[in-house]
């Protein structure tokens, strides 16, 4: 028998294996030639008896070792998509699929293209042609068929909307599910059209029919949205429904069922924002609950006090609640929806005060609101901190405008004790929200607006007194307290200018240091002291933004200082007024030499590690002693002439510029004795070029010998220094 065929036929085959399992090999894949079957063939195939007919099969070349893969952790499973992202993937199956059977070397421009002729094609071109058959709807019912009543043309239209509902339905299968939702979205929107032209056009649908039909619209929408994982259907179907009572709802007296029906859609847009996380369906909810109330209010005539804030305060809750219940399941509030209610709520109770001054109305009721709001930011600040502090942070400000109400309400017709009342009544408003913070977490806004408002209140006891200096700690209470606990940087910085403000306003309304008024005196005393304060408080709890304030307000101090001391001084610079100068320990000297030595105790309370501030206090220190001895020198001189004048003047600052220099070699402070050095320079030349060609002889002898013994005596201190074998600075 032969079997040469046979044997052929077997080598074949072997053959293909082993090319099989080389390209398995090269693959990463075990290869099969490791299994005993084929170590068996293979022996059998190389002890096989050779035939010159026999094809001899080339050894295949060695696979390379596959790469070994990076073992990578597997990814959690995620989570169920949502409908509106179902809709995409099957969108993206869809696409994929028909891209499957097209050439797999298409260049990615032509996907480009294609993706924008879909765009084009389906989601343009067919919104458009949805609004066209909306339009059509909307131009048949105004129009109609001669021989089809009212109620007919109001029936064809919903029959039109059921008509796209079911086809829609019916080619779900078979098209894109965008299509479908165009279908749908033109379905609804005919049903919704058909109620208001039955209601408003053919008065077929009576108003609370109407309305009901157009809800059931809108319920018809949010389904189909639902289904179709469409977010803008479902918004778009919740605006006819906020739309609905506004185009056909009957006007009644009182807004109780209209806010419940508002509140009711906002309920609604919250639970599919919690549940399918569509945001604009709650924001839309919002929004238009906002505008609706304020409208209603804005055409209404004004309600009574307890109907006003019955329904505010409804409305209010009603938007805020589904925040209230996740902050009490212990869930957190993001900012973006904290700060909204926040701000509302400030804004309904602020609402309410102004209705409350107008009609007179209200008496404590707004003090109850704040405590409510302090103590509700307080629990939840609990749970959830930014969420608490924030609706804290609504009845903070609220708490000083309701306890400045409550006195004005509880008072007798104006006079002293109503506006001392007043003060007290923002002094303890400010001071409780400072107390009340380890609680609530803020408090510094509201203490800043008592202080604020308590600027109002000096001008009420300013008309019922002759004298308001003594309710002046009354005033600063707040603002002090301010400044030394709090907390942020911009809140310690408010409570120092509010206190200069407040000393300004009960202190200097309209005197100066012209006439010698001692309220200007005292006032840039205690500006200074405040501004003294505050540099101690930065330089212990490192406060840079504080720090430059003060020591700016120092400076500001002595400039207003300097500005009221010149035009004190120009008022005695005639022959005639020596009787007129100021005596040498006056308001003006005593004034200059508080600010100097607040100044100086700034000084030393800054570190040395900051010098940019210990700069600027110690040159005013220099400066206000300088100058504040000058004036006094040239008041008392008012009466000279011009020569002697400047030879006084140039005589003090020899002195002056001594006694810098000698405290400089003393102390061993360098920038003092350069200071002196520069004022001697500008002395001198002073002297030469201008005193000595003003006066006579004697004063020319006085100022040079005054001029050269200043000098020799700075020269020997430097040589003596040298002699001692320290540097001369």
């Amino acid at each position: 028998m032969n079997d040469e065929p046979l044997q052929r036929r077997v080598d074949e085959l072997e053959a293909r294996i082993a090319r099989l399992e080389a390209a398995l090999a090269a693959g990463g894949a075990p290869s099969p030639a490791s299994s005993p079957n084929s170590d068996a063939r293979s022996e059998r195939a190389a002890t096989a008896p050779s035939s010159s007919s026999a094809r001899r099969v080339p050894t295949p070349p060695p696979a390379k070792p596959a790469p070994p893969r990076q073992s990578t952790a597997p990814w959690p499973a995620p989570p169920p998509l949502p409908e509106e992202d179902a809709a995409v993937a099957a969108d993206s199956a869809f696409e994929s699929s028909s891209a499957a059977t097209s050439s797999s070397s298409a260049p990615t421009s032509r996907s480009d293209g294609n993706d924008l002729e879909r765009f084009l094609g389906l989601a343009v071109l067919g919104r458009v042609g949805i609004a066209a058959v909306v339009l059509a709807a909307a131009y048949f019912g105004q129009l109609g068929w001669t021989h089809l009543g009212p109620a007919a043309r109001t029936a064809a239209i919903y029959a039109g909307g059921g008509l796209f509902v079911g086809l829609g339905f019916a080619l779900r299968a078979r098209v894109l599910p965008r299509y479908t939702a165009l279908l749908w979205g033109g379905g609804v929107a005919l049903c919704w059209l058909a109620g208001v032209l039955g209601c408003l056009r053919f008065s077929v649908l009576s108003p609370p029919v109407a309305m009901v039909a157009m809800l059931l619209s809108t319920a018809l929408g949010q389904w189909l949205a639902r289904i179709s994982g469409q977010q803008a259907m479902a918004s778009v179907a919740l605006a006819g429904a906020y739309a609905a009572p506004v185009l056909v709802g009957t006007p009644s007296p009182t807004p109780t069922g209209f806010f419940l029906l508002l509140l009711l859609l906002h309920t609604w847009a919250a639970f599919v924002h919690e549940r399918w996380q569509w945001w604009t369906c709650r924001l839309l909810a919002v929004v238009a609950t906002g505008l609706l109330v304020i409208a209603w209010y804005a055409g209404a005539p004004q309600p009574t006090f307890g109907s006003f804030a019955f329904h505010l305060e409804l409305v209010w809750l009603g938007l805020a609640a589904p925040e209230f219940v996740a902050a009490a399941r212990g869930r957190s509030v993001d900012l973006v929806r904290a700060v909204p209610i926040a701000l509302a709520a400030m804004a309904v109770h602020l609402a309410l005060l102004v209705h409350g001054i107008s009609s007179g109305d209200g008496d404590a009721y707004h003090v109850v609101p704040a405590a409510l709001l302090l103590a509700g930011g307080a629990w939840i600040r609990r749970q959830d901190a930014p969420f608490g502090e924030w609706i804290a942070r609504a009845g903070a400000v609220l708490l000083p405008f309701a306890s400045l109400w409550c006195v004005v309400q509880w008072s007798p017709p104006f006079d002293l004790g109503t506006a001392v009342g007043e003060g007290i009544a923002l002094a303890a408003a400010g001071c409780l929200l400072l107390v009340w913070r380890p609680w609530t977490g803020v408090g510094e806004l509201g203490a800043a607006l008592a202080t604020v408002l308590s600027w109002l209140v000096v001008e009420h006891v300013d008309r019922a007194t002759d004298s308001v200096w003594p309710f002046l700690p009354l005033f600063l209470l707040v603002p002090v307290a301010l400044l030394l606990v709090g907390r942020l940087a911009l809140a310690r910085i408010a409570g120092l200018v509010g206190a200069q403000i407040a000393i300004l306003l009960v202190l200097q309304p309209d005197g100066d240091l012209t006439s010698g008024d001692p309220g200007s005196a005292v006032t840039l005393a205690l500006v200074g002291a405040l501004a003294t304060l505050a540099v101690w408080r930065a330089a212990r709890r490192d406060d840079g933004a504080l720090l430059a304030v003060a020591v700016a307000t120092h400076a500001l101090a002595f400039g207003v200082w300097c500005v009221w001391a010149l035009a004190a001084l120009a008022n005695r610079t005639d022959a005639g007024a020596a009787a007129m100068a100021m005596p040498l320990w006056n308001l003006r000297t005593g004034a200059v030499l508080s600010l100097v030595a607040l100044s100086a105790v700034g000084f030393r309370s800054v570190p040395v590690a900051v010098p940019l501030p210990r700069v600027v206090l110690a040159g005013t220190v220099l400066v206000g002693l300088y100058v504040g001895g000058l004036l006094e020198v040239l008041d008392l001189a008012a009466a000279w002439s011009f020569g002697p004048r400047a030879v006084a003047s140039s005589l003090y600052s020899l002195a002056f510029a001594g006694v810098l220099l000698g405290i400089g070699f003393w102390r061993g402070l360098v920038p003092l004795r350069w200071t002196a050095l520069c004022m001697l320079v500008v002395v001198v030349g002073k002297v030469l070029l201008h005193d000595l060609s003003e006066v006579d002889t004697p004063l020319r002898v006085l100022a040079s010998g005054v001029l050269g013994g200043v000098l020799l005596l700075a020269a020997w201190g430097y040589a003596r220094r040298q002699q001692a074998g320290a540097p001369p600075g």
